[in-house]
């Protein structure tokens, strides 16, 4: 029972005073805001994503009948109709609702979604009493808001919607009649479209007025052109990108092309172009209406209708392995070809008319129609750049001609006289033969006639330098 010693240990608590400071603050920082909370008019609900109450402030509780213990732990549902907390929740936008009761009560809901590293994590619920003045007229200055923007909003797909219905695509030609009759009944599916045609015969217009008269018309249309856009930042633009998914990305990643689409129409233009490596991807949205961002880590479901639009052959891209056969099936269950302009004779001056109508509104100018002989150039050009090559000359014409009739004399050069372009081709043609011949002769000369040398001498081939003897008629 004797004591031969004492141990002793030395603990540095600095750290631990510090965390139990840090803590003290936190608790105080969180009395306080309970407090404001508490003291606040309105009743206010915190909540996860899933929509299970975290916090709620006595004033809602008192107004719901029960106490925060008691509300904490609960879905939202039980307390509050659907009024946007998942809308709010999923896109990361507050959501506020319309006037409505609750527990006999009239109220505006607001949904504010909490972003922790670009994502929702939570929400939270205001709900705003109309009980005083302030409110009230808030309530009816937004009430009347909504209503003016619905009003607008209504007015411009109107607007848009005539923009680009089956009617502006102008033709007398039965083929394009017989299009125009076949697309619109089509329009109400929501089966895959592939366009196909030569550049410039108008499949963008088809691909609009499609999704015009589409059940999803007041939904996005979104237009890719594929070959505009290089291969390396194609797969970002149509899938998007998640958060720090590369270097210079945006904090809080980008939707893609799809995304912007949803429950509306992706219009891939020159689908022909896709580097196989997206084809891939595009296939699978096709398959299973779903897609991973660039550098995500979930799928994400879409809802969109896709029109595809090329002027290549694919089933010749597919026999050089430059186009997956697996997409092409899966792109091509409505097809419709738009034949070219020089297919379709009849729409030249019809056509032709529309644009001066166009370019008179655009430009201010008073252009009465076209003189007899432009519209014999017109009907015997072959208009190789089809619509848009026409669409050109017009208003080349419209400038040049301002009021009035237009006259040969103000269509391009090419179209108005292309027997002289022809014979200025066929001269300069003419003037190279004449320059290559004296060239081989002179060779030939130098050489002594031998024709080995003079091939060598030229840098031609045996074969190509007989060719040329043998076209120029050189013994």
């Amino acid at each position: 029972g004797v004591i031969t010693g004492v141990n002793m240990a030395f603990f540095d608590v600095t750290e631990l005073e510090y965390i139990a400071h840090q803590l003290e603050n936190v608790k105080s920082l969180q009395e306080t805001l309970s407090t404001v909370l508490n003291a606040a008019y309105d009743g206010v609900f915190i909540t996860d994503k899933q929509g299970i109450i975290q916090y709620a402030n006595d004033r809602v509780a008192k107004f719901v009948g029960s106490t925060p213990s008691d509300i904490v732990g609960k879905p939202i549902q039980e307390f509050l109709p659907d009024t946007g907390l998942f809308q709010a929740a999923e896109t990361g936008v507050a959501v506020v609702s319309d006037v409505q009761r609750i527990q006999g009560r009239s109220c505006i809901v607001s949904h504010t979604p909490v972003i922790k590293d670009g994502k929702s994590v939570a929400a939270v619920a205001t709900i705003y009493f109309m009980d005083n003045k302030i409110n009230e007229e808030l309530a009816r200055k937004l009430l009347s808001l909504k209503q003016q923007v619905r009003y607008y909003r209504e007015e411009l797909e109107k607007d848009e919607r005539q923009q680009h219905d089956f009617n502006k695509i102008i033709t007398n030609n039965p083929e394009m009649k017989r299009l125009k009759r076949e697309a619109r009944r089509v329009a109400a599916s929501i089966s895959t479209i592939l366009l196909t045609g030569e550049s410039g015969v108008g499949k963008d217009m088809f691909a609009r007025a499609i999704h015009a008269a589409s059940p999803r018309r007041r939904r996005p249309f979104v237009k890719v052109n594929c070959a505009a856009i290089p291969e390396s930042l194609l797969e970002s633009e149509l899938f998007g990108y998640a958060p720090g998914s590369f270097t210079g990305a945006l904090k809080g990643g980008k939707p893609g092309r799809f995304e912007q689409a949803h429950e509306g129409t992706i219009f891939l233009d020159e689908i022909g172009d896709m580097p196989l490596s997206i084809q891939a991807k595009l296939l699978q949205v096709l398959q299973e209406k779903q897609f991973m961002r660039v550098g995500g880590t979930r799928m994400q479901e879409v809802d969109v209708r896709i029109i595809a639009a090329t002027n290549r052959d694919l089933r010749e891209a597919m026999a050089h392995n430059l186009f997956r056969e697996d997409l092409y099936y899966r792109l091509n269950v409505i097809e419709f070809y738009i034949p070219a302009l020089r297919e379709r004779p009849e729409d030249y001056v019809l056509l032709a008319q529309a644009f001066i109508d166009k370019y008179n509104s655009i430009l201010g100018t008073k252009v009465t129609g076209i003189s007899e002989e432009a519209q014999q150039a017109l009907q015997q050009y072959s208009w190789p750049g089809n619509v848009r090559e026409l669409e050109n000359a017009i208003e080349r014409a419209a400038n040049f001609a301002w009021e009035g009739e237009i006259g040969i004399e103000h269509l391009p050069r090419h179209i108005a006289h292309p027997q002289i372009i022809a014979e200025e081709k066929d001269n300069y043609r003419a003037k190279l033969n004449r320059v290559d011949k004296e060239i081989i002769i002179d060779a030939l000369k130098k050489t002594n006639g031998n024709k080995s040398a003079a091939a060598r001498m030229l840098n031609l081939s045996r074969s190509a330098f007989y060719e040329k003897l043998a076209r120029y008629d050189i013994q």
